[in-house]
């Protein structure tokens, strides 16, 4: 994967380097779009999520009383009287560490530049975050 990194300043903009991610590794043989990554988030289940809990999205890893992040509102929606000092060993063992990274680097608009073979669980979690983002804001 490559290091480099570019945040994007609009939706538009992502989606069209994702799209053009996407396409990178359909020439190189992997559909990312059906790769199986275990439990994995739509842009309805986040949406979803911040409907139903009432709090304010936020990029940040965290779990405040008038906002947080994708993740943490999941978790919220959930268990909604459940132990919230446990939702991130909950992510953990829910979802593949690969695409929680991708998935998080995604919402925040935070693309690599180029696709690299064997990160196919990554990169459907950049997508993800992608829609997400675009669904949430």
């Amino acid at each position: 994967m490559s290091e480099q990194h570019t945040q994007y300043d609009s939706i538009e903009n992502a989606l069209r380097k994702i799209n053009g991610l996407l396409q990178e590794a359909r020439i190189g043989g992997f559909d990312i779009l059906h790769e199986d990554v275990g439990e994995r988030l739509n842009p309805g289940d986040v949406y979803d999520a911040y409907i139903d809990i009432d709090r304010a999205p936020s990029s940040e890893e965290e779990l405040g009383s008038a906002r947080c992040g994708p993740f943490a509102a999941i978790f919220l929606q959930r268990f909604p009287s459940g132990d919230s000092s446990n939702w991130q060993n909950y992510i953990g063992q829910t979802f593949d560490a690969r695409y929680v990274k991708g998935f998080r680097q995604g919402f925040l608009l935070t693309l690599p530049e180029i696709f690299a073979a064997g990160e196919t669980h990554y990169f459907r979690g950049l997508y993800d975050g992608v829609m997400a983002h675009a669904a949430v804001y």
